[in-house]
């Protein structure tokens, strides 16, 4: 009995890793899958909406963004609830651009079972947490070519980017909007020295060390 399979898939929908060294050619009856997806980033909403259960909240969600978004389709959502009220609810909605249904309902089709679908970075912050003490802080990380950048305030998502081509990246990250909340940065699999040309001032740096390629499936 194989365990839980774990794919990795980048933007041009292919599969790049398999946890176990497992085939594509295998039988996916039953097979629990978690899609890992890269280089797409998490655009974040704030909403107030009126108090209701979750399936009904969902529905309001989904009519708000469809006012955002032109093909509501190719859109991901999730949400958190920030604040809660007698009548409202303060919302922050995760959103993630998704074009790959077809290759989703193929793995559905041959029986496997989708258990989830997650942006690398906040996969990675997962992994992470244990070793992240502070509520309030920058989590950078080098991926392939690709550098992670997130910005957490008391535990919860505010901003997040994807640079492609980290190598030939000639803008700093401007985090001057988050200097009075946030003083330390951690980061992962790059060096510091990169790093101090990189921010727009002065912080201080948490080392998390260097993982492969493979590693990303492993806990911390």
């Amino acid at each position: 009995m194989f365990g839980a399979i774990t794919i990795e898939m980048d933007g041009y929908n292919h599969i790049v890793h398999w946890k176990n060294n497992l085939e594509p050619c295998i039988n996916y009856k039953n097979k629990k899958i978690r899609v890992i997806v890269d280089n797409e980033e998490i655009y974040i909403i704030n909403m107030l909406l009126p108090k209701a259960n979750r399936k009904v909240t969902k529905d309001i969600i989904k009519d708000e963004l469809s006012f955002r978004f032109k093909n509501l389709d190719k859109i991901m959502f999730d949400y958190m609830i920030l604040k809660k009220s007698k009548k409202s609810i303060e919302v922050a909605v995760f959103c993630l651009n998704w074009n790959r249904g077809d290759f989703m309902n193929a793995l559905v089709d041959k029986g496997a079972k989708i258990e989830g679908i997650y942006p690398l970075q906040l996969y990675m912050l997962k992994k992470f947490t244990n070793k992240i003490k502070d509520k309030s802080f920058y989590f950078i990380f080098l991926y392939e070519k690709s550098l992670y950048f997130i910005v957490a305030i008391n535990k919860y998502l505010v901003m997040n980017k994807v640079y492609k081509k980290f190598n030939n990246i000639d803008e700093k990250i401007d985090i001057n909007q988050f200097k009075d909340k946030v003083n330390i940065l951690y980061y992962a699999n790059i060096d510091k020295n990169n790093l101090s040309g990189f921010m727009d001032e002065e912080i201080n740096f948490v080392d998390l060390g260097h993982f492969q390629h493979a590693d990303i499936f492993k806990s911390y």
